[in-house]
C-alpha cells in the first residue's frame, strides 16, 4: 500500500521539490542582492560616515537616551515634514482646473 501511495503523489512531490528550489534560489539572490546594494551604499559614504563619527563625539554633556533631546528632535523633524507636505498640496489645490485639464 504505501508504494501505491508513493507513486500516486510522486509526480507533486517533484513539483513541491522543483518549487521549493526555485523558492529558495530566489531567496539566495535576492540577499545576494541586498547585500550588494548596501554594501556599495556603504563604500561610497565611507567618507561621510567618517567624518559623522568625528562629530559625534563633539556632543559634549549629552547623552544618546536623553528623552528632552529625542523629543525636541523628534518635534522639529515631524514639523519639517508637516510643511514639506502641506506646501506642495496647498500649491496643488490652488491650482486652475481648467488651465490644469488644457495642459494636457
Amino acid at each position: 500500500m504505501e508504494d501505491a501511495v508513493s507513486d500516486s503523489v510522486a509526480e507533486r512531490r517533484f513539483q513541491v521539490l522543483l518549487t521549493a528550489a526555485f523558492a529558495a534560489s530566489a531567496l539566495a539572490l535576492a540577499c545576494i542582492g541586498v547585500y550588494g546594494v548596501v554594501s556599495w551604499s556603504v563604500a561610497r559614504r565611507r567618507n561621510e560616515i567618517g567624518v559623522r563619527m568625528v562629530l559625534g563625539s563633539l556632543l559634549f554633556g549629552v547623552s544618546a537616551h536623553d528623552p528632552a533631546i529625542i523629543a525636541g528632535v523628534s518635534f522639529v523633524l515631524a514639523t519639517v515634514a508637516a510643511f514639506a507636505c502641506y506646501l506642495p498640496a496647498r500649491r496643488a489645490t490652488l491650482a486652475d482646473p481648467l488651465r490644469a485639464l488644457r495642459y494636457e
